[in-house]
């Protein structure tokens, strides 16, 4: 299981928009988002020490999203959806310098959200572990005796 932590903002992946000029764009906060993960990312993983990255082969992503709390506020969860944030963590999980080539790998995925504690910035925990199909579980250390040939 690998573990990383970036210490960034939970931002929701925001739909790609045309200009009157034909141009794409997108939200200005999540092109903010993009723009800082590009050195926060590939910093974290050396600062954490996370080696063999980029990650090969099928993955399981866990991912969980820590929202700075308003000073006031009734919501129990934050209000944006999961999985747009999970969209955006993933892009800008991928690539050479980044924690696996494509998101393309990520075959199981988990994603929660929450309130960071009072007063405390948000943050983003990604949890990564190779995805193992049911033929490599039951040959590998799980194998029961009825999985054995013989």
């Amino acid at each position: 299981l690998m573990l990383l932590v970036l210490p960034l903002t939970p931002v929701p992946a925001s739909r790609p928009r045309l200009a009157r000029n034909r141009r794409v764009f997108y939200a200005k906060t999540y092109a903010n988002f993009k723009k800082l993960a590009e050195t926060v990312v590939p910093t974290a993983i050396e600062m954490q020490e996370l080696g063999g990255c980029p990650l090969a082969g099928p993955l399981m992503v866990d991912l969980r999203f820590f929202s700075r709390r308003p000073k006031k506020t009734t919501l129990q969860f934050p209000r944006y959806d999961t999985d747009n944030a999970a969209k955006a963590a993933l892009d800008c999980l991928q690539g050479e310098d980044r924690l696996f080539l494509n998101d393309s790998q990520v075959v199981a995925l988990t994603a929660t959200k929450a309130w960071a504690e009072p007063e405390q910035e948000g943050w983003i925990e990604v949890r990564v572990e190779p995805y193992w199909t049911d033929d490599e579980f039951r040959g590998g250390m799980y194998a029961s005796p009825d999985d054995t040939d013989s």
